[in-house]
């Protein structure tokens, strides 16, 4: 058994643990096959950060494409590759991608640089003349949502998990219940790193 052998994964989430107690349904397996490192508790090497694939098939289903702009407190990547070793820069399919009430269409291989805070989706597949990977990474360990658009347009649109309240300084915020357990994941974390009982 070699030294490195743990950072080679084939094993890993093929569903959302991290949003799992709060998706109500599966249509994204309708679309796509993952493969991922979604949270570090359920990851095969501890402290890796967030990475998705999808092989994606076919077009977005509609019940997906009515979903909520949403933002993160880090960034992210998303890349849009064609795997077709004889065209790679034509994708082989056509996205629709929203970037702060921005609409962008993805026809081409594409890396899209997602700065924090920024919203984004819905992202729609339009077409699939041939199958292409989707891949989704960050900086962090525990991948949630920080909070959904407010804008009107997105108003009837879908969400991954529910909001809430929270009060600070005398001031509500509105955030993600993913984002409430990710503060409380990396607080626990934090409290065990540092050998602190509370």
């Amino acid at each position: 058994m070699g030294k490195f052998d743990k950072y080679f994964i084939t094993d890993t989430n093929w569903t959302e643990p991290y949003l799992g107690k709060y998706v109500k349904d599966e249509t994204v397996t309708q679309v796509a096959h993952r493969f991922s490192i979604d949270a570090e508790e359920f990851s095969p090497v501890p402290g890796a950060f967030h990475f998705m694939s999808h092989i994606v098939i076919k077009p977005t289903v509609p019940e997906m494409a009515k979903g909520k702009p949403h933002c993160h407190d880090f960034d992210e990547y998303m890349i849009f590759a064609s795997i077709d070793p004889q065209d790679i820069r034509n994708l082989g399919g056509k996205v629709e991608f929203w970037m702060e009430g921005e609409k962008h269409i993805i026809t081409q291989s594409t890396a899209v640089f997602i700065p924090k805070f920024t919203m984004h989706l819905p992202m729609n597949v339009r077409k699939v003349n041939k199958p292409f990977i989707l891949i989704s990474t960050a900086p962090t360990l525990k991948y949630n949502h920080f909070k959904y658009s407010q804008d009107p347009q997105f108003a009837r649109g879908s969400v991954m998990d529910e909001t809430a309240g929270i009060l600070l300084g005398g001031k509500k915020y509105e955030v993600t219940r993913s984002y409430l357990d990710y503060l409380e994941y990396m607080m626990e974390r934090n409290r065990k790193e540092r050998g602190l009982k509370y």
